[in-house]
């Protein structure tokens, strides 16, 4: 660490925050308590009308304080890169945090590698409501490219972006209203930003019962960030790649819709996702994302939540009947609704047996198995079907045997 009077600071970490007093203190907080001392904290606060502003006066004079009208949080984060001087910039979102550490680790391995002008980390997931917490890391560099295509790596306050590469692509876009750090990942990706990454966890994500991410809507900011990601790819962006990316968006966005019970937005959206994937509903992967979606508690989604499920059982069919039938209409390739429930059940008995509900993981696999034998015995599940059936009735079995034997002796 090093002491000066005055120093150009190494990382500028700028905190967007528009009426949020009860969160903004932790978060620049974190900032302020960085072990690298060459550090500027910017917090930009976009029209709040709570009692931010007063929180923000508690820091004046240790960090530098921008007031704007709202904009959107792009255009913040954008405010505050203007008025940073720092070599790095890092973007906090104001209900999380940063360790200590995050400043000196992640600027240590941007010097370490000059061509680099991107530095993911790994990140601990809070939940504010029962106070679990998840360890996540960034995915390996390997099909770097495919995956973001379909998922987003990191959020911002786990990730470090060299100053010049921030410029050259011209910062966030401040039309989107979501997944604007996603979209800007994309754009350093396809400029040709070299991209490094940490195992270690530099940021804290704090779940939130009103999480933006709980929120339906959204879906024509994803939509256009991922055409002009595709677009950029060229031939890089395969035909089946392109199936998936743009079938799980409206996957999820149906999801949501069915969750806030609006069944006739969630079928319009399910049946885009056949019109881009027609097999989506017969995969038991996309139910298990259906699953973690549908939750009422998402994005908390902790272990014993299934058993939510039986109330929204019903309504989950409904939408997917629909969704298969508005399909149909304008094309000819559809999926069996008989195996697409039978795929739905198949992934409850797998969520149910995970958190150790035996019976009602057995009952939803035998649903299933009715529902479509041939297509769910196949090899690729015989294992957990013997695991959870036919493995405890063998045991079972002997312990019968064996108390009889006792018996009889």
């Amino acid at each position: 660490m090093r002491n000066s009077v005055w120093h150009v600071p190494t990382v500028s970490i700028i905190i967007p925050v528009y009426n949020d007093e009860a969160h903004v203190a932790d978060a620049i907080d974190s900032a302020l308590n960085q072990t690298l001392k060459e550090v500027e904290v910017i917090v930009v606060d976009d029209g709040s009308t709570d009692g931010t502003p007063d929180v923000l006066k508690r820091y004046e004079g240790r960090a530098k304080i921008i007031r704007q009208e709202n904009a959107g949080v792009s255009a913040a984060r954008n405010a505050g890169f203007k008025d940073s001087c720092g070599k790095y910039v890092c973007f906090l979102d104001s209900d999380d945090m940063v360790v200590p550490k995050m400043a000196e680790t992640m600027s240590d391995l941007l010097e370490e590698d000059q061509e680099a002008g991107l530095c993911f980390g790994a990140w601990q997931v809070t939940d504010v409501k029962d106070g679990t917490s998840s360890r996540h890391t960034a995915p390996p560099l390997e099909d770097f490219t495919e995956y973001l295509t379909l998922g987003c790596p990191s959020p911002p306050n786990s990730t470090v972006i060299r100053r010049n590469w921030f410029e050259k692509i011209g910062g966030f876009d401040e039309t989107l209203r979501s997944c604007d750090d996603w979209d800007l990942w994309r754009r350093l990706w396809l400029a040709g930003c070299k991209v490094v990454r940490t195992e270690e966890a530099v940021g804290i994500f704090r779940r939130r019962e009103d999480s933006k991410s709980r929120n339906p809507g959204s879906i024509d900011y994803y939509v256009g960030s991922l055409d002009k990601y595709v677009s950029g790819l060229g031939a890089r962006a395969t035909a089946a790649l392109q199936s998936k990316a743009y079938s799980t968006l409206w996957l999820k966005d149906g999801t949501k819709w069915t969750r806030a019970g609006e069944p006739s937005r969630a079928i319009d959206s399910w049946a885009e996702a056949l019109n881009h994937d027609p097999q989506i509903f017969e995969r038991g992967a996309t139910w298990g994302l259906v699953l973690r979606y549908a939750d009422p508690s998402f994005p908390h989604s902790t272990k014993h939540t299934r058993l939510w499920f039986a109330q929204m059982d019903h309504s989950i069919r409904s939408v997917l009947k629909e969704s298969i039938a508005q399909c149909s209409r304008t094309r000819k390739e559809v999926p069996s609704y008989r195996r697409a429930v039978a795929a739905l059940r198949f992934a409850l008995s797998i969520a149910f047996f995970r958190d150790g509900f035996g019976w009602q993981a057995r009952r939803w696999l035998l649903a299933a198995i009715m529902l479509s034998p041939l297509r769910l015995l196949g090899r690729p599940n015989w294992r957990f079907i013997f695991k959870i059936i036919l493995g405890p009735m063998i045991c079972m079995f002997f312990r019968r045997l064996e108390s009889k034997e006792a018996g009889s002796e």
